[in-house]
């Protein structure tokens, strides 16, 4: 009997879970900050041994905890998120603190999150949503109102111009560590990032100011206790969250959520230490959380609000949605949905060429234990464990993992989303994945959790297709083009479409940490026939089947005639044709 897993987190949990990691970093930075203005207004506590301490505590009990790998190939990144994105930041917050107070300067370190939107859509790393673009102006603008609380709010004193200063510094290196801590936890994973980044960020400010130099004032149990809740709380949970949650949002939706702190620091610090708020502050305050809910709904598996495309009648499949705001992951998602009957009928007869050389390539024997992501109806993972490997298999479409349980009896099949899968480290001795990486948004994050659950000297095989495209995947594409149609500008283009040749797929393998990373071309002729390779872009199977889908009957008849004029040069003589294959298997170990 196969075992059904319908727990793994779908895109929508994925992002709630990411939103809840922001807050409750953002929560508890806001209390950490509390405890910083008392250590220094009470117990005249160093701001640069605060650092130091704190920092080097909490990463050597990450490291005592977590025990991660040092991560080879990427040292100049984490060196730099670690010295300027966290102790930098740190540093210059606690300077603002100390020169006026911990409300005044987080609202200002906030300014972090126009920051962080503006270089990310002047990169175009994220689409400028009419969602997007308000949360972050309304955030701004809340940010703003908390820091100013009315005229003149922000020129009361020299001390408070200082502390801004300070506070604004703080706010450019904390937009560098969220952008820079985007990319190292999808190079190294979480863990490793925040554990070495704490404990070298530290280097510095224990050089500068050691330990054993503190001269803190009053009760020593009292200044014990507020450093050890910092470390602790504030510091080794508080990055741990925020970098877990940087793997499930952007950064600008961690910045964005995460202007909680301000609103509760202002809270804070009015029933602690009576700093007053005026009404504009309320206001800010009040800003900050409606641009957080602004942002929610947004996510990677909202409700998309674009043009729906028609299903073709007969087809048995849902609609397919494109809107010009949606980013891949969602794409791929809902081009998926409900499929997999007509994913089995089409596409799986053509990708099982590849699933002898994929496992070959993964070292795959009997007692080997597998995990194949992006299983679809099994036909890798059966193959597996024909050959005796235990196997357990994930893919985030439903309907996906029901094909598999029914096609490989005793299979352990889950629901998981890349790049978030509910399995421990070191699990597998090979990991494989038939032609998903390309259906991926964000594939240095997929091929780190990979490596994550691989044990060291255990194998990764993918496969992809190749650029360009072969005739058996080209074809469609060739048949809407001479047909008239324009390509629709809303479909989004793979992430990882600059790596759909051998050596740019060996080299981000060797990028993401693998070690012996090799890729190969692997070429066969899929046979056919006319009709039933038109069938399965009829069913609205993959991008060109869903532009298919959204034409009227007049345009889709021209497509049709055009694919069969095409697949002519293909014919066999035997009443099929023989459609050239083209894929790319790439492959590395964990060291």
């Amino acid at each position: 009997m196969a075992r059904l897993d319908t727990t793994g987190a779908d895109g929508t949990s994925r992002r709630v879970a990411g939103l809840g990691l922001a807050a409750a970093a953002a929560a508890l930075w806001a209390l950490g900050g509390l405890a910083a203005q008392d250590l220094f207004a009470r117990h005249h506590v160093d701001p640069g041994w605060l650092v130091g301490v704190r920092m080097a505590s909490a990463g050597l009990l990450l490291l005592a905890v977590f025990r991660p790998a040092w991560p080879r190939g990427h040292a100049r990144l984490l060196v730099a998120v670690a010295v300027l994105g966290i102790a930098g930041a740190q540093y210059t917050w606690f300077a603002a603190i100390a020169r006026s107070n911990v409300a005044l300067a987080t609202f200002v370190q906030y300014s972090a999150v126009a920051m962080t939107a503006g270089w990310q859509l002047l990169r175009r790393q994220v689409r400028p949503t009419p969602r997007r673009l308000a949360a972050v102006a309304v955030a701004a603008a809340g940010v703003w109102l908390l820091a100013a609380g009315g005229p003149g709010g922000l020129h009361a004193s020299r001390a408070d111009q200082a502390g801004i200063a300070f506070a604004l510094v703080s706010a450019v290196m904390y937009s560098f560590y969220l952008l820079g801590s985007a990319r190292l936890v999808a190079a190294t994973g979480s863990r490793a990032a925040t554990a070495w980044g704490l404990s070298i960020g530290s280097l510095p400010f224990l050089a500068w100011s050691p330990p054993w130099t503190a001269h803190a004032s009053g009760d020593p149990a009292v200044v014990a206790g507020l450093v050890a809740f910092m470390v602790v709380a504030a510091t080794a949970i508080a990055f741990s969250l925020s970098q877990a949650s940087l793997r499930r949002i952007t950064p600008t939706e961690f910045a964005v959520t995460s202007t909680l702190e301000p609103a509760l620091a202002a809270v804070a610090a009015a029933v602690f230490l009576g700093v007053t708020l005026r009404p504009p502050q309320y206001a800010g305050g009040a800003l900050t959380i409606l641009a957080v809910l602004l942002l929610a709904p947004a996510g990677r598996d909202a409700p998309a609000r674009g043009r729906l495309v028609r299903a073709l009648p007969g087809t048995g499949g849902p609609p397919v949605c494109c809107d010009a705001g949606m980013d891949f992951d969602t794409y791929a998602r809902k081009l998926w949905t409900g499929r997999a009957d007509a994913y089995e009928r089409g596409f799986a007869r053509l990708t099982v060429h590849a699933a002898g050389p994929l496992l070959d390539a993964a070292g795959v024997s009997i007692g080997a234990r597998v995990l194949d992501v992006g299983t679809g109806p099994g036909v890798v993972a059966g193959a597996a464990a024909a050959r005796g490997a235990t196997v357990t298999a994930v893919d985030a479409e439903p309907s996906m993992i029901e094909a598999a349980a029914r096609n490989v009896p005793g299979l352990d099949v889950r629901l998981a989303v890349l790049p978030d899968l509910p399995l421990p480290d070191g699990e597998f001795d090979a990991v494989t994945g038939n032609f998903v990486i390309h259906a991926t948004g964000d594939p240095a994050a997929v091929l780190a959790e990979l490596r994550r659950v691989l044990r060291p000297g255990g194998r990764l095989a993918l496969t992809c297709w190749n650029d360009p495209a072969p005739p058996v995947l080209g074809i469609a594409r060739e048949a809407i083009d001479a047909a008239g149609v324009t390509w629709p500008p809303d479909v989004p283009v793979a992430p990882f479409h600059p790596y759909s040749s051998p050596g740019a797929f060996a080299g981000l393998l060797a990028a993401a940490g693998y070690a012996e990373t090799t890729a190969q071309l692997l070429t066969w002729e899929h046979r056919t026939t006319r009709e039933q390779w038109w069938d399965v872009y009829r069913s609205s199977v993959g991008s060109a089947g869903a532009v298919i889908a959204r034409q009227d009957d007049a345009t889709i008849e021209r497509i049709r005639t055009e694919f069969g004029r095409l697949a002519a040069r293909y014919d066999t003589g035997d009443g099929e044709i023989a459609l050239p294959a083209v894929a790319v298997l790439a492959t590395g170990i964990r060291p």
